[in-house]
């Protein structure tokens, strides 16, 4: 095989015609990497396997490593990726969904079969992650790529005063994203529940200590997606909870006494 190293640095360039990065010229954006380009048996195919990988991209450092094939009838690659802090919403362009929410025209691919062939094994770990205004830690992922399936082989973060983790769950990402098939399987230990619902809405609905399951499946996760089409089921054990600016106990015996002919 033949040896490389690489040392780029691209603060001048401009990536966010790309429609992925949201980096502009003046940004840090650099790679090193060392690895090497084994000899293929089919005409036409290539690989690359990177054994030491380093990316600066503005205020955040990736380090890992990963491997690319490509030229035949599949696509195969890997990354094994770290880092001690994440910053996704600083460093990704919106999607083409965040745009039409905001009456922008981006439209997303609509070719539901612009995947097939592909197989990665894609690894990531954060010690903090910010993603769409959140802070979350001790993030971990392990995903799988068949063609237009992502299925996640593990994924933990601690979040919300506890631990969330989505093992199991899977979503196509042939269709668009209204048409776009997945399952949610999420496991919540000991979490915030009214800091969770804060997600939602603004308003204080509820407090307390969550622990339990959710297993849910549908197509589409606009709002209005998620209410025609999502099933499955929620199951777990709430602690300390409270309805915030609801009394129960008042609002369901008042009205009983007052359906009692004796009640003063």
């Amino acid at each position: 095989p033949m040896h490389f190293e690489l040392d780029l640095d691209a603060q001048g360039a401009d990536l966010r015609p790309s429609e992925l990065l949201n980096k502009a010229p003046g940004q840090r954006f650099s790679v090193q990497a060392v690895g090497t380009i084994p000899p293929t048996r089919e005409e036409g195919t290539y690989a690359v396997n990177v054994s030491k990988l380093t990316l600066g991209v503005k205020a955040d450092t990736l380090t890992g490593t990963a491997r690319y094939a490509g030229g035949g009838k599949t696509t195969d690659f890997a990354v094994d990726l770290k880092a001690a802090r994440l910053d996704v919403d600083a460093l990704l362009l919106e999607t083409a969904e965040d745009a039409a929410k905001q009456g922008r025209v981006a439209t997303p691919e609509n070719d539901p079969d612009r995947f097939d062939g592909y197989r990665g094994d894609i690894k990531l770990a954060a010690g903090s992650m910010r993603i769409e205004g959140y802070d979350l830690d001790q993030v971990q992922a392990h995903l799988l790529m068949v063609d237009d399936r992502i299925d996640v082989q593990s994924a933990s973060l601690a979040a919300f005063g506890g631990r969330i983790a989505a093992d199991g769950s899977s979503i196509a990402l042939g269709p668009i994203p209204t048409l776009r098939p997945f399952t949610a399987k999420v496991k919540f230990d000991n979490i915030d529940l009214g800091q969770a619902i804060l997600m939602a809405t603004d308003k204080r609905i509820l407090t307390g200590r969550f622990t339990g399951n959710v297993d849910f499946a549908g197509v589409g996760y606009s709002k209005e997606a998620l209410m025609e089409r999502l099933s499955g089921a929620l199951q777990g054990d709430l602690f300390s909870g409270t309805l915030v600016g609801i009394n129960l106990l008042e609002d369901v015996t008042k009205p009983l006494a007052g359906a009692v002919p004796f009640a003063k």
